[in-house]
C-alpha cells in the first residue's frame, strides 16, 4: 500500500501520533517558536560542513528556517580534532545562526568513525555513551545562552548525558529521531535481522540515559513504534513530522518525457548497507542486456567503497561517479534525471534522497522497509530489500 505524501494517510489505521509535516511547522509552530519562545537552541553531533548523512542537513535546515521566522537561534555541534584548542568552544555566526563548536573528547571525531576499524568503533561508542565532559561543554552553553526550548537530533559524538544535563537546566527538550541508533550503536539494521544479546544491553543503557524529552519527533510512524515497542520515551508527547520538501509542488508530478537514454540517479553514501555494491550487480546485468547508450547512472557520494567502485567502473560510458557533491550540484542531477534508486539493505527512517527526488518531480525506485512505504507517492516503486530480479525488473519498466 503506498501514501501520497503529506496527507496524513497511515499504514495500519488510525495513528497514534500526531501527524504534522515540517512545513505545517514552518507556517504554525515556528512562528510561534520564533515569536513566542524567542531563543531555540539546536543540538546536533554533526553539522555542515560535516555531515554523514541527511540528518545534519535537517538540522541546519530547521536551524535556518527557525532564524527567519525570527527567532534566535544557536547551534552545539562538534568538529573534527584541530589542534589542542579544539577542546574549548569556538563560535561562529554561519547564514545568521550562532553556530558553537568543540572537539568531544573521545578517541577520534564522529565525523571520522567510518575510517576506523570495528574494535576502535566499538571503544569509541562505550566512551561516546557517558561522555560526561561533553555533557559538561553543552550544558555551560545552554546555561550562558539560557533557551527557552533546546530541539536535539543524533546526539552521536556528545554521547547520551547531555538530556539528563538538559533535565537539570529545566530547559524544554525536543528530540528529533532519525535512525534506531538508541538500539544499535552503528544506527544500522540489516532488513529481517534481529538485535543480539549486547544490542539488547546497550538499549537498556540508552532507554535509562535518555528518559523522556517533552516532545520527541520523527519522520516515520515506523521510527515512533520501533523505539515504542523497546520501552523508550513512556512519558513524550509523539510527532511525525516530515521535511517541507514532502509537500512540494513537484511531487504530484510524476514521469516526465525523457529521450532514448534512462538517466538514473543514486545518491548516498558509498558503503555496502546502503545497497551500493547490490546496485551494480545490477547494473551490470543491465548494460549486459540493453546496452550502455541507453543507460546511465550518476553516483552522488562519498565513502569508503569509492576508490574500489572508481577501479571497478573505470572505462564504462554509462557510470558516472561524482563524489563528494555540494547542494547546487546535487539540484543540476535531481533535474537531469528521470528516476532516483534507494536500494537500501538496512532499515531506513524516511531518507531525504526520497523526499528531495519528489520536490523535483522525480519517481523513485526504493526498498520496502522501515519508514519508506510511508513517504513514497503513487509514481514510485518498492521492490524487497536485495532483490536483485525485483531491482532489475523495476528499472526495465522505466526503461521501457
Amino acid at each position: 500500500m503506498m501514501i501520497e505524501c503529506g496527507q496524513g494517510g497511515h499504514l495500519y489505521g488510525k495513528s497514534p501520533y500526531n501527524l504534522r509535516s515540517l512545513k505545517e511547522l514552518s507556517l504554525r509552530a515556528q512562528f510561534l517558536l520564533a515569536h513566542l519562545i524567542m531563543k531555540i537552541g539546536v543540538i546536533s553531533g554533526l553539522y555542515p560542513p560535516y555531515t554523514r548523512g541527511g540528518a545534519e542537513w535537517v538540522a541546519a535546515d530547521e536551524a535556518r528556517s527557525l532564524k527567519d521566522a525570527g527567532a534566535d537561534v544557536f547551534v552545539i555541534t562538534t568538529e573534527p580534532w584541530q589542534g589542542w584548542g579544539s577542546f574549548r568552544p569556538r563560535m561562529t555566526e554561519e547564514e545568521g545562526v550562532r553556530v558553537y563548536r568543540f572537539f568531544s573528547l573521545n578517541i577520534f571525531s564522529y565525523y571520522r568513525i567510518g575510517q576506523h576499524v570495528f574494535l576502535w568503533r566499538a571503544l569509541w561508542h562505550l566512551r561516546d555513551m557517558f561522555n560526561l565532559s561533553a555533557a559538561r561543554v553543552v550544558k555551560k552553553i545552554v546555561q550562558a545562552e539560557q533557551p527557552d526550548v533546546v530541539i536535539t537530533h543524533n546526539l552521536k559524538g556528545f554521547g547520551f548525558l547531555v538530556p539528563h544535563a538538559l533535565h537539570a537546566l529545566s530547559v524544554k527538550h525536543i528530540h528529533t529521531l532519525h535512525d534506531v541508533h538508541l538500539v544499535v550503536p552503528s544506527g544500522l539494521l540489516t532488513v529481517g535481522g534481529t538485535e543480539g544479546r549486547l544490542a539488547r544491553l546497550y538499549t537498556r543503557v540508552t532507554r535509562k540515559l535518555f528518559g523522556s524529552p517533552a516532545v520527541v519527533r520523527a519522520p516515520s510512524e515506523w521510527l515512533l513504534r520501533f523505539y515504542g515497542d523497546r520501552g523508550f520515551f513512556p512519558n513524550s508527547q509523539k510527532q511525525v513530522t516530515r521535511p517541507a520538501e514532502a509537500h512540494a509542488v513537484g511531487a504530484a508530478q510524476g514521469h516526465k518525457e525523457r529521450g532514448d537514454c534512462l538517466n538514473v540517479l543514486f545518491v548516498g553514501q558509498l558503503q555496502k548497507h546502503k545497497g551500493i555494491l547490490f546496485l551494480m550487480n545490477v547494473w551490470k546485468e543491465l548494460i549486459s542486456e540493453h546496452g550502455e547508450k541507453r543507460l546511465h547512472l550518476a553516483i552522488a557520494g562519498d565513502g569508503l567503497l569509492a576508490n574500489q567502485m572508481a577501479v571497478q567502473w573505470e572505462g564504462y560510458t554509462s557510470v558516472e561517479l561524482h563524489g563528494y557533491t555540494t547542494r547546487d550540484r546535487l539540484s543540476r542531477l535531481y533535474k537531469q534525471a528521470d528516476v532516483v534508486v534507494v536500494p537500501s539493505l538496512v532499515y531506513e527512517n524516511a531518507p531525504t534522497v526520497i523526499f528531495e527526488a519528489h520536490s523535483y518531480g522525480v519517481p523513485v525506485i526504493a526498498t520496502r522497509a522501515g519508514g519508506i512505504p510511508e513517504i513514497v507517492n503513487e509514481h514510485d516503486v518498492l521492490v524487497e530489500a536485495g532483490d536483485k530480479d525485483g531491482l532489475k525488473a523495476a528499472i526495465e519498466d522505466f526503461l521501457g
